[in-house]
């Protein structure tokens, strides 16, 4: 959070508990992107980065998927995503307009199919942490950094 701010932006960190469910229902979906969108708009945000560590996918997958708040939402970042099977890669296709970052460490085995359907967003960049593990940002906290400083100056 302080490199975010050191870097002139501002960083908002918010801990959402999903417990891993399992088969996530269009409802629940909706519902989901939707405390996002309330997020956003709550706490003024505009253009957001989403950064998205592991289960957080469960929160973050549904609102940048969503048709609703594409407006909201300039960039998105996975790190050591982990995606309920359920979703489709048209899901992630059609986001042609959303630059996003994969991050996850060589040795994350989670990590397989969360990737595929991300790589199929068109402007995706995949990077791949020598040495890290499922938490990677903490395997390698210098590259982690580095990668996402150069996702960043790209807006």
């Amino acid at each position: 959070m302080a490199k975010l701010e050191n870097w002139g932006y501002r960083a908002v960190a918010v801990n959402l508990h999903d417990n891993g469910t399992e088969g996530c229902t269009n409802h629940l979906r909706e519902e989901k992107s939707t405390v996002m969108h309330l997020l956003v708009k709550t706490l003024k945000l505009v253009k957001v980065i989403v950064i998205s560590p592991s289960l957080s996918g469960t929160f973050s997958i549904p609102y940048i998927t969503s048709d609703l708040y594409t407006d909201e939402i300039a960039g998105y970042v996975a790190v050591a995503p982990v995606i309920h099977s359920d979703y489709k890669e048209e899901s992630f296709k059609k986001l042609s307009k959303l630059k996003a970052l994969i991050v996850y460490g060589a040795n994350d085995l989670s990590a397989g199919s969360s990737i595929h359907l991300l790589k199929q967003m068109p402007l995706s960049h995949q990077v791949v942490l020598a040495d890290a593990g499922h938490v990677c940002y903490i395997d390698q906290p210098g590259k982690w950094h580095e990668e996402l400083k150069k996702f960043l100056d790209t807006f």
